[in-house]
């Protein structure tokens, strides 16, 4: 990665070595690369929320960018899964908000 720190193509299969190991910390930063370089990518995004699975914010706001970059059911699904993030954060206010939006998509 070093040689080549803006090719992708790397970042996936490292990315996905790296979680399996439960070295999911050390993988974050390949799979933001990947989730902001293509929002639709599901592979990705899957793989960061397990790996933000206690940071409940920052899974709330990566799904709140997806949901951004979406329509229609995906984007209400997208809006569902920042609201849980949100709950489990303690954000309930914020939370029952987006389920509002989620149900208007």
């Amino acid at each position: 990665m070093a040689d080549a720190p803006d090719d992708l193509s790397l970042r996936r299969p490292l990315s996905r070595l790296l979680s399996s190991l439960g070295r999911r910390e050390e993988a974050v930063p390949h799979l933001l690369a990947l989730v902001r370089a293509d929002p639709d990518d599901e592979e990705g995004a899957t793989l960061l929320a397990a790996a933000w699975s206690g940071r409940h914010q920052e899974r709330a706001q990566l799904f709140r960018e997806r949901a951004a970059a979406a329509t229609g059911a995906t984007r209400a699904a997208r809006l569902r899964e920042a609201a849980k993030a949100l709950f489990a954060a303690g954000e309930d206010v914020e939370a029952r908000g987006l389920l509002r939006e989620a149900f208007d998509s």
